[in-house]
Parts: C-alpha cells; structure tokens; sequence
C-alpha cells in the first residue's frame, strides 16, 4: 500500500501555523475577521503565493473562519486552518500562474523562473520590479537582472550544484551529512565554480582551465608536498601545467573522487561513462540483468562479444583517467575515443582529449541540453532542439556560464510570446 503523498505536506503545514499563531500573526475572529486577515496576513500569503492574492481568493480563505466557528471550532483553531489551507495551496506549493492573464503575469513568470534557476529563493525587490513597466523593454530588464543575480554570492551554491549535477555528483544528498559543506573536496569545487563565475571563464574552458583549486587538508590527493607561497589553511587557486591531468572541472578531486570506485578495475568505466555521457550526450545503455550476472566470465570487456559494443565506446577513454589515482598502479594509458563522429581517434593524454571534446560541437550541444534541463526544471530529453542549438552557437564563440544564463531568459521571454498554454491548447 502506498502512503498518502499528500499527509508529509498536511504535517507540516500544521506545524508551521501553530508555531506563527497566534504570534507573530494573530487570531482572528468572526467578529471582524475580513480586517483582521487583510491587515495580518494579506502580505504574508502574498509573499507565500508569489504574487497578488485576487479577492475572490482573499474571500474564500477569510470565510473559513466563520464557517469553523459555527462548528465549534475555536478561534485559534480556526486562524491556523486559514493559515495551513494557503500552506497547502498548489499555488504555494508550485511555482505556477494563470497563463497569458496579463503582460504582467506572465513577466512575474518570468522573473520567477530567473529567481529559482539561480537563487532558489523567490524574487528579491528589485526583481520583483522588474515585471513592472513596458513590455516591450522587459527583455533588456530581464537581461540586466540575470547579470545581477548571476554576479551575486547567493547564485554560487546553486550553479555549483548545476555543475555537480551535470557531472553526476549529487551534491545535495551529501550536504545532508552537515560535515559535508565544509569538507576539503567541496570547498575546492565551490571555489572552481565561484572563480568562473567571477571571472567570465567560457564554458569551454570550464574542461581545460589551467586554473584550479587546491585545499591545504587535500595535498596529498593532488600529488603536491604543500601549496607553495601560501600560509595556513583552506582553498588556494594553483596554475596547473599544461600537460596536467588536472586541468578543468574534471580533474578537481570531487569529481574524480566521484568516479573512484573501490575496485580500481571498475573506474575506467564510470569516468568513461562520465566523458561520453555528460561532456558528449552519448546514449549508452545499462547492462541487463543477465550481464551483470556474467561479470564474473568476462575477462577484457572491449573484446567480449557480449559486451563490447558498449565498454569499446567508455574503457578506452576511461582508462586514462587512472593517473588522478594516488592508488593506481596501471602505467597511464593514453585515451582513445571509438565510434564518435566527431571526436573519434587516439589522444596523447587527457589534456588533449579534454581540449578536443571542449572544441567539439557535441559538447557544446550536450552543456547547452544539461543547462536547459536544469534553468527549465525539465527531463534533459525534452530540451528544444532549435534552443540548444543557439544555445551551442554561443558556447562555440566563447559565451561564459553568465552569458548563457543572460542569454536564456532573454529567449525564454520571446518564446513565451509565442508559445500556446497547455492548458488552452488543443
């Protein structure tokens, strides 16, 4: 039997509305609860709703309180349902708007949208406004506030997640663990990630930068005695050579501690994996049941018939990435990309593999697809091909991730002029 989805929401807001009422809101009764409710919770249920409350909506919350009180609830009780019945309201719990009701409305969508994607957070006041004036120049406004909140330290854990999640970190189940945030790892790659933001790197860059960051608590990981011409501790930018292997996002330690499997011979595929699926967008299937049954049996994994098709297409690139392991002990093997029609060939090392997939147009595309799955809240199949493609045209002439961030909610304005509600759709 399943649970009640709807009972964790149900909890919750109950508790919240007996720890707000009746202070800092107060009780409201049905001697003058109209004033009571506009005066006191008008402007926190609209902070809640993410807009205007219309009457209609003010009157059908304010007469639950006569209504509660005539079945002998008291006044209290009463205030709290009010409260609890806007707590579970789809219009508080989603971020939603009635479709092409007004200019304005649909710029609140908007600048909501642009809120969420980088702040998490509803709109701040000087967004807010921004859904006010002229239609037609909410675009440049639009604009203009993407690189606002995109330049604002509040926009660096949440497009650190987005690179996170791009590359297959799930960096929100571990910063349950509260020892997490501040771990040496994921200081470091907050810091890669604030330092692109701050400096405009190209998203292309973000795979070949010879600048990265190291924590005084993780030398040993990167292969250093300590971090030359600092002191103390915490997170210092180092210049890598440039035949390093840890040049760009993947070589900071968080993502190649991501792919360090226990079984140092089962590594090549998750970093393979990790290449051709986030960098390049390749459809790679999951082994069967039956497969997995048979790992035992297979001895070289790009030679068995069984599996072969797939291991040839992430092995080979893999492997290479062994040199990021203080543990390993297989001499480096330089990577080799099978079966792309872009890419495909022999690279001296990783540097020159990373430089050859930042310079493809698959990448471009494969970020471009990731960004939009994650600014739109969508499945990363559904992105629109004709956006990812102007998205990729940028990239390719060296847009930044605040670029690309700019760039999006100025064509999701012109695409929302155009595009038809669901709900009114045929």
């Amino acid at each position: 039997m399943f649970p009640d989805p709807v009972h964790p929401y149900l909890l919750a807001a109950d508790d919240v509305a007996r720890r707000v009422v009746p202070s800092p809101l107060p009780v409201c009764n049905s001697d003058d609860v109209a004033t009571c409710v506009r005066d006191n919770y008008r402007a926190p249920l609209e902070r809640l709703y993410r807009r205007p409350l219309s009457e209609a909506e003010l009157s059908a919350l304010t007469d639950m309180v006569p209504r509660l009180e005539q079945s002998a609830v008291p006044a209290l009780e009463a205030t709290r349902a009010l409260l609890s019945a806007a707590l579970l309201s789809p219009d508080f719990l989603f971020r939603s708007s009635l479709a092409g009701a007004d200019d304005v409305a649909d710029a609140r969508r908007l600048v909501e949208t642009l809120s969420y994607a980088l702040w998490d957070a509803p709109p701040d006041v000087e967004l807010a406004a921004a859904a006010e004036g002229s239609a037609e120049a909410l675009g440049e406004r639009l604009r203009a506030q993407a690189a606002r909140l995109s330049g604002d330290s509040r926009a660096v854990p949440v497009l650190t997640r987005f690179v996170a999640q791009w590359l297959h970190v799930d960096t929100d189940l571990r910063l349950v663990d509260p020892a997490y945030a501040t771990s040496p790892r994921f200081q470091e790659f907050v810091a890669f990630v604030e330092d692109g933001l701050a400096n405009d790197v190209p998203v292309r860059t973000l795979l070949t930068s010879e600048r990265g960051f190291v924590h005084s608590d993780n030398v040993a990981a990167y292969g250093l005695a300590d971090l030359p011409g600092t002191a103390g501790s915490g997170v210092s930018a180092v210049s890598w050579p440039s035949d390093s292997p840890r040049r760009g996002v993947l070589g900071q330690d968080l993502i190649a501690d991501s792919t360090r499997h226990p079984d140092d011979s089962r590594r090549a595929i998750f970093r393979g994996l990790l290449v051709r699926r986030s960098l390049l967008c390749d459809v790679i299937p999951a082994p069967t049941a039956a497969l997995v049954a048979l790992a035992g049996e297979v001895g070289d994994r790009t030679v068995d018939a069984r599996c072969a098709a797939c291991h040839q297409r992430i092995d080979p690139i893999g492997r290479a990435f062994a040199v990021l392991d203080a543990d390993s002990v297989a001499a480096p093997a330089p990577p080799e990309v099978i079966h792309h029609p872009e890419l495909a060939g022999s690279y001296p090392d990783i540097p020159a593999l990373l430089t050859a997939v930042a310079g493809s147009r698959a990448f471009a595309e494969c970020f471009a697809r990731h960004w939009l799955a994650f600014f739109l809240e969508a499945p990363l199949a559904e992105a629109d091909a004709t956006w990812v493609a102007a998205l990729a045209d940028s990239i390719e002439s060296g847009v930044s991730l605040r670029g690309l961030v700019e760039q999006s909610i100025v064509s999701l304005k012109t695409r929302s002029e155009t595009a038809t509600p669901w709900c009114e759709g045929s």
